[in-house]
């Protein structure tokens, strides 16, 4: 189970959920509360929110000028929190610029220690940073699609508010506190998992030892020759080694040099007999040694006979009789 880490390099809380110029009402009103903190971060520049564990995203609100830009992640599993409870997490931040927003989509995932957005002062803010509230349940629990208007008047996230110190781990590995806002974190260390590398593939071989083949192509000397040594057209044989990882793996019946896949091809015995099942592709004749043209060319038929030595010696038909005789080249076995 993952545990719940602050989500930025440079912890630089400006503002607690107790701060008095804009969110003591967000915290103190008779119903709907949130613990709102303001983190501006370490440096000048526009600084990441990381994913504080695996999220998805739910909501995004406010993007090209409708209103303040704020989104609404949740845990994609129950994560472990500083006060110890285990639990579903919601978190809404406000503040990110379109420019980073505009990229988010509503169901994208991101995993822990992801960047996914930078610090910004959309909406009312003054300076970059992030309004962060944190809820200990799923988005669909909270109210009105992610917040609600207190008695106060701010608007809230609720229900089941939780304080960021309570929630957030702050990994001593990961995050460097420059300031806590006065308040007081769990610190632990949480270690990425780190990246498993793949296996290096294993090659496959197309042909195995003892596979009778057809041979067209380069033969070379030794199996990682870089030059042929000559070439081999249509030679029927068998594969009597292979040297796996080598640049041309194959060797055959009686050494005859070593090849590459691309130079074989399985062999087919295309040897035509009694009782198979073949096409016709060229016209024949109405006789063994001769006679008037059959034709019947795409038509599927059976040899019935063969009668060798004959200048058409293929007899072909079906249960309904002969449909002709036809040489070797007018036939397609299938």
């Amino acid at each position: 189970m993952q545990k719940l880490i602050y989500p930025c390099k440079t912890m630089g809380i400006s503002q607690n959920y107790n701060g008095k110029f804009s969110h003591y009402d967000e915290s103190h009103a008779k119903d709907y509360i949130c613990y709102p903190i303001d983190e501006a971060c370490g440096s000048a520049s526009r600084d990441w929110f990381y994913a504080p564990c695996d999220v998805i995203i739910k909501r995004i609100y406010g993007v090209n000028n409708k209103g303040t830009n704020t989104i609404w992640m949740q845990s994609t599993e129950k994560v472990k929190l500083a006060n110890g409870k285990e639990t579903i997490v919601t978190i809404r931040v406000t503040h990110p610029e379109d420019d980073d927003l505009s990229k988010i989509k509503v169901g994208q995932k991101f995993t822990q220690f992801t960047k996914m957005f930078r610090e910004g002062k959309d909406g009312y803010a003054t300076g970059n940073h992030f309004h962060m509230c944190i809820s200990i349940c799923s988005f669909d629990k909270l109210y009105n699609q992610g917040w609600i208007k207190n008695s106060n008047g701010s608007w809230v996230t609720a229900p089941n508010a939780i304080k960021p110190e309570e929630a957030f781990f702050v990994d001593k590995d990961f995050t460097t506190v420059k300031n806590s806002g006065g308040l007081k974190f769990k610190t632990t260390e949480v270690k990425p998992e780190p990246t498993p590398i793949p296996p290096t593939p294993t090659p496959t071989y197309k042909f195995s030892i003892g596979e009778k083949i057809i041979i067209n192509g380069n033969l070379y000397e030794s199996s990682n020759a870089d030059k042929a040594v000559r070439k081999i057209s249509n030679k029927t044989t068998k594969i009597t080694r292979i040297a796996k990882g080598a640049k041309h793996p194959y060797n055959t019946t009686g050494d005859l040099g070593w090849m590459d896949e691309s130079s074989i091809k399985k062999y087919e015995d295309d040897t035509l007999r009694v009782g198979d099942k073949v096409r016709i592709i060229g016209a024949g004749s109405t006789g063994v040694n001769g006679g008037k043209t059959a034709y019947g060319i795409g038509w599927e038929r059976k040899i019935l006979k063969i009668w060798n030595g004959k200048k058409y010696p293929y007899q072909v038909g079906d249960n309904t009789g002969t449909t002709g005789y036809y040489k070797e080249n007018a036939l397609k076995k299938i």
